[in-house]
Parts: structure tokens; C-alpha cells; sequence
């Protein structure tokens, strides 16, 4: 299972979203980060996205939209 975490800077506050493990595998955890990209492009145009399987070693994840 993965968990989620995204970083959003916001007039120069970086504010951070955990959220449960709830993805199969990597290619999930993919696929939901590029539909919250298509659903909101400008909120998340400045984001960065993070799984991991342990909420300890936190992986940045670069998707193509």
C-alpha cells in the first residue's frame, strides 16, 4: 500500500496534505496525482507529490499530464 502526500505553496506558505494508504501500487498512487492535475491545474501547478509505503522514506513523483 502507498500513501500520498502533496506540497502546496501558497503565497509563500508551503502547506502539506497526508493521505491514508489507499493505493495498490505505484501506478495508482500515478494515475490519482494526474487526475487531480486535470481536475485542478492551477492549484496544483506549484505541487509536489510524495508516496511512500512506510510514511518514512517519502519518494517525489514527477507525472506527465
Amino acid at each position: 500500500m502507498f500513501y500520498l502526500k502533496i506540497e502546496t505553496e501558497k503565497n509563500g506558505e508551503i502547506k502539506t496534505h497526508e493521505y491514508p494508504a489507499g493505493f495498490e501500487t505505484e501506478e495508482s498512487a500515478n494515475e490519482y496525482i494526474k487526475s487531480l492535475i486535470r481536475l485542478f491545474p492551477k492549484k496544483h501547478e506549484a505541487s509536489r507529490f510524495y508516496i511512500s509505503t512506510d510514511k518514512s522514506n517519502w519518494k517525489e513523483v514527477q507525472v506527465e499530464v
